[in-house]
């Protein structure tokens, strides 16, 4: 993988920080204020927040795969808001990096914030002398810090810490692991993480966690880097851990990661939980999802067919306004993706990269697929505008007839907007594709007419060069004005995508929505066959000639891709708007027009 850097002149990881938060805020209510969220953001990273970003981390944390030393996490359940949590690593006002000077900036941090109330330190100080690192130590990172943010207010503080095992060196991890087990009262924990081990060959002993409180429901959670694991042997070490279900390490593994493995780029984590409340031990699934799939709208797709449906709509909204590039632009935003049970159901935590430094890219080549993907990822945020969701609700013959009418100018455009596209490509495979396409469509127009008619309009150029239809025609010059834009063949094929995945979002829609309503129409272009035939568009298909992924594009040409794909999405965003306003005209007023009901 390589990294492209990024400057952020003025910028600082405090305002890095907030900038991401606001960005998942704009999506999800996690229960508290955003001034809240931001509040005890600062209060966390201190007043070395504040310090500048350069072009490259003073240190670089391990936390994440640029250097920049925080990350967020969003848990989801099937009921209740989800939560926003941080894990970051204390910032040394030295520009000097040494295990010893991280420890020291990180206790100044423990002390700081235990300062601040609700915090136990008891537990801690119980076994931190035997994680200190000695001054021959090369340990990657000795303590961090993570905060629920989202926390209601007069709750008891959440704060954990996490500690290495392999401070002094791999061989001597188990020894401090089972040392420190027993120390914190959990000898039983010991033996019981050694068998489940034991049915699984090599692993690593990654993070000690420890929740600063002194309740009974205080946790230790041990971490284990599971190396070139498969699926089936996650389900054995996971038997009989607290709520976990048959099948649920596969099932799991297979979504995310693409397959049964083994998993060999990146170790999969697994996670136990203990306390004196529970009995069992709490076992969590650690998957590094960036680092088996193509870019983050991959990644996306997948984390998706997991989420809770109240979740799920805005995730793309909140992930693409959390970053600061397109999610098809690279891979690593979201880094991990971990379940586990909770009360028989499944909880699901993102992690998230700010990505202060640098864009992760992915060691494939950019092809069209990836920009197929990014165009999905646009095309579900468009299914979440009032006029997609009107869409999906009661249908009524009025509302088709005002909607379908507003559409006319886009879809006779249509028609030439594939014309344009045809002509100029210029590379033979490229313009057969192209030529296919046009192929395809042709003749839907007059099938848009005919349904038109049989709704009792009658298209003429008075109206449809009228004002009513001036916000359309704008939109659609705009997207026309794409074709000539670009130079790159491969460009203008992208335009293609983007307006069949717009389309998509619409028509299935509008179909279902003429299946709904109240009237025997003869539909040819809102019909289901239609639908059908667009679906069967044999234009970019796996086995025909040329698929997307054969498609490849120099960075340059990528970068002007997705810039073109997100201007013709705006513009069907506000389509959708204009369309949606149409909607509130009420009848009389257009029996007031002169147009037949």
């Amino acid at each position: 993988m390589s990294a492209t850097a990024r400057s952020l002149p003025g910028s600082s990881l405090l305002e890095l920080g907030v900038r991401r938060i606001r960005g998942l805020a704009s999506a999800f209510d996690f229960g508290v204020p955003t001034a809240r969220l931001e509040q005890r953001f600062a209060d966390a990273i201190g007043p070395e927040g504040r310090r500048a970003l350069g072009p490259r981390p003073r240190w670089s944390s391990d936390i994440t795969d640029d250097g920049t030393p925080f990350e967020f996490s969003v848990a989801f359940t099937p009921h209740g808001a989800p939560t926003l949590r941080l894990l970051f690593e204390a910032q040394e006002p030295e520009t000097a990096d040494t295990p010893a000077r991280r420890w020291s900036a990180a206790w100044r941090t423990t002390e700081r914030l235990a300062a601040l109330g609700h915090v136990d330190l008891q537990r801690l100080h119980a076994i931190a002398p035997w994680f200190e690192p000695t001054r021959d130590s090369s340990a990657d990172f000795v303590l961090w810090h993570a905060l629920d943010l989202s926390q209601p207010e007069g709750e008891d503080a959440t704060l954990k810490v996490y500690l290495n095992p392999r401070v002094h060196g791999d061989a001597g991890a188990p020894a401090l692991v089972e040392r420190a087990l027993v120390r914190l009262g959990h000898a039983d924990a010991w033996a019981d993480l050694v068998a489940r081990l034991a049915r699984h060959g090599e692993h690593r002993f990654q993070y000690l966690s420890l929740d600063l409180g002194a309740n009974e429901s205080a946790r230790t959670k041990i971490y284990v880097a599971h190396h070139g694991v498969s699926a089936d042997r996650l389900e054995r070490v996971f038997e009989g851990s607290e709520g976990y279900g048959a099948g649920d390490a596969t099932r799991w593994c297979r979504s995310v990661l693409g397959g049964p493995g083994p998993y060999e780029r990146r170790p999969v984590l697994s996670c136990f939980a203990f306390s004196r409340r529970t009995p069992a031990p709490v076992g969590t699934l650690h998957l590094p999802v960036r680092c088996y799939a193509e870019d983050d709208a991959a990644s996306a797709r997948r984390i998706l067919a997991h989420l809770p449906a109240a979740a799920a709509t805005h995730y793309l909204d909140a992930v693409e306004a959390f970053s600061a590039r397109p999610l098809g632009a690279g891979q690593g935003l979201q880094t991990y993706a971990s379940f586990r049970r909770e009360r028989s159901a499944q909880r699901l935590t993102v992690y998230l990269a700010p990505e202060g430094y640098a864009v992760p890219r992915s060691e494939t080549p950019t092809t069209l697929a990836s920009i197929d993907r990014v165009v999905l990822g646009h095309a579900k945020r468009l299914a979440t505008t009032p006029f997609c969701r009107r869409l999906e609700g009661p249908a009524s013959l009025h509302d088709f007839r005002r909607f379908s009418r507003g559409l006319s100018f886009y879809v006779m455009a249509f028609q030439d907007m594939l014309r344009l596209c045809t002509e100029r490509v210029t590379e033979p495979r490229l313009e057969r594709i192209a030529a296919t396409h046009q192929r395809e469509d042709a003749g839907h127009e007059q099938w848009f007419v005919h349904d038109l008619r049989h709704v009792g309009e009658e298209p003429d150029l008075s109206w449809l060069f009228g004002p009513e239809h001036q916000p359309i025609r704008d939109i659609t010059y705009g997207m026309l004005s794409e074709l000539h834009r670009t130079c790159d063949d491969r460009v203008r094929l992208a335009v293609v995508l983007a307006l069949e995945g717009a389309g998509h979002v619409f028509f299935s829609r509008v179909v279902n929505y003429t299946e709904r309503m109240d009237a025997d129409l003869p539909l040819r272009y809102f019909a289901r066959h239609h639908l059908e035939v667009e679906r069967a568009h044999e234009v970019f298909s796996d086995d025909g000639e040329v698929s997307l992924e054969d498609i490849t594009l120099e960075p340059e040409a990528f970068a002007e891709a997705v810039a073109m794909v997100s201007r013709i999405f705006d513009g069907f965003t506000r389509m959708a708007a204009d369309l949606e306003a149409g909607l509130s005209v009420r009848p009389d007023a257009v029996l007031a027009e002169g147009r037949p009901q």
